[in-house]
């Protein structure tokens, strides 16, 4: 409820497992992507808004789903990871689940058990997204997967899924941990390489080009744990237009930094403090103009355990 209080609770069918980001509205319920646990097929999962019921509409295409993401024409991108073929598959829905197109990216690096480990929840997360650049005319898919040789930030299409250009980073030691859209081409960016984590607040990229990663001028965030999960967002905040980057710092707390939106200077920095270790999942606007984090914490060290942080407008200042 409003004060955090956990108000129901649902435990889906062991006959499903490894549900991957995000949870997304179509009309008056609530939709989720899973895995069969028997044979590894995408099954499209529904909630009603109360949590009375969890069933499953549907078997999509593929197996070893890895994300899921509602465009802003209301259509669903899937991506998910075929082991035989050895590729990232990228498939897009109409919301009533009918196949529009599908696409395959070539790997040519075997990492068939660094996705299997991810998929069950092992201690090697990797930061697999799609978002969309473009608004509110889409123009490209942002898709965070294993192509060749590395993770690899792909420009798709949204007509056919197509590659048109990529943004490089290093084998699976590197990574692009989170980007948001601005404008034209500009983009806010956030990636590791080898436990160290950086920040491009604004970034020229051109989608229709290879590009490296290493190759931009960008700040380094040492106080975050190493290969960070980063949660990044564009939002309004007491009347500014803002970037907003999420994620835990070494001592226990989750960071959040705001940046502006137009100029990418740094307004202000922002901490949340946790008395266990605590993870990022997710990071959403309030109806109140504020800010609602999600996160993994681990009572007494061990115990996995989610929490919810509450950040009120009132307490953000950028004076």
């Amino acid at each position: 409820d409003k004060a955090g209080m956990l108000v129901r609770e649902e435990l889906v069918n062991e006959a499903y497992c490894s549900a991957v980001p995000s949870l997304v509205q179509n009309g008056n319920v609530w939709q989720f992507v899973c895995m069969d646990a028997v044979n590894q097929n995408v099954k499209l999962m529904e909630v009603s808004e109360d949590l009375s019921g969890i069933a499953e509409v549907s078997e999509l295409a593929g197996k070893y789903p890895l994300y899921l993401y509602a465009d802003s024409r209301h259509d669903f991108v899937v991506l998910s990871f075929d082991r035989i073929a050895r590729t990232s598959v990228l498939t897009k829905y109409t919301d009533e689940g009918t196949q529009l197109w599908q696409v395959s990216y070539n790997i040519i690096e075997d990492y068939k058990n660094q996705v299997e480990t991810h998929l069950k929840k092992g201690s090697r997360q990797f930061p697999f997204f799609i978002t969309q650049a473009g608004s509110p005319n889409l123009t490209h898919y942002l898709v965070n997967c294993f192509y060749n040789y590395t993770m690899t930030l792909l420009f798709a299409g949204q007509t056919n899924g197509n590659r048109t250009g990529q943004l490089n980073t290093y084998q699976d030691e590197a990574a692009i941990s989170s980007i948001a859209y601005l404008d034209n081409s500009r983009f806010a960016i956030s990636r590791y390489y080898m436990g160290a984590n950086y920040v491009f607040p604004s970034v020229e990229l051109d989608m229709n080009s290879t590009q490296g990663a290493d190759t931009f001028e960008d700040i380094e965030l040492p106080e975050l744990t190493a290969d960070a999960t980063v949660k990044s967002m564009i939002t309004t905040i007491n009347n500014k237009e803002v970037v907003v980057l999420a994620s835990q710092t070494k001592s226990n707390r989750l960071a959040l930094y705001f940046f502006d939106k137009a100029e990418g200077t740094l307004l202000t920095t922002r901490y949340l403090a946790s008395t266990n270790p605590v993870k990022i999942a997710g990071l959403i606007t309030t109806s109140d103009n504020g800010l609602a984090l999600l996160a993994q914490t681990f009572v007494a060290g061990r115990f996995p355990r989610t929490a919810i942080f509450k950040v009120s407008p009132e307490d953000i200042s950028f004076d």
